[in-house]
Parts: C-alpha cells; structure tokens; sequence
C-alpha cells in the first residue's frame, strides 16, 4: 500500500535500486532525513484539525514504533549475553 501511495507521489527507483523523486514532494519522501519532518507536520496539521481522528490513525503507527523498539533492545540485549 505504501509503495502505491509513495509511487504516486512521484518516487521512482533507477536500475540500481536507488531512490530519488521526480517532483519536489517525491524529494521530501525519498529523504530519510526530510521524511519524519513531513510526517510530523502532516500529523501536527491534523492534530489541530482533527484531533481524535488524528490520533486513532496516529495510534498503529506509534504501537508499531513501539515494538520495533522493544524488540530491537530485546534482541541487542540476547546478543551480549550470548
């Protein structure tokens, strides 16, 4: 799904597999650096116009972000006492 959303935003990919984005947005979401600024402005700018909405499509993502962390400590942590 996201690679559809991503796709029709104007981000491509060369032969190589590297990413680059045909339009201005494309560029925004194609960086791993701009990415998470236009993700926070896209949710403060729903937060403030819809607030309970903005947090019940806020809430997968930040469970999800919440066991990946857990998970990688966990991990980390089976590494260093193996």
């Amino acid at each position: 799904m996201f690679d559809w959303l991503r796709h029709k935003a104007g981000v491509r990919y060369d032969k190589g597999g590297n990413v680059y984005g045909e339009n201005e947005l494309a560029k925004q979401l194609a960086c791993m650096w701009c990415l998470p600024t236009v993700v926070g402005v896209l949710f403060t700018l729903g937060w403030l116009a819809f607030e309970a909405m903005t947090f019940y499509i806020a809430l997968p993502f930040a469970l999800s972000a919440l066991a990946i962390m857990v998970n990688a400590r966990g991990v980390r942590a089976k590494k260093l006492h193996w």
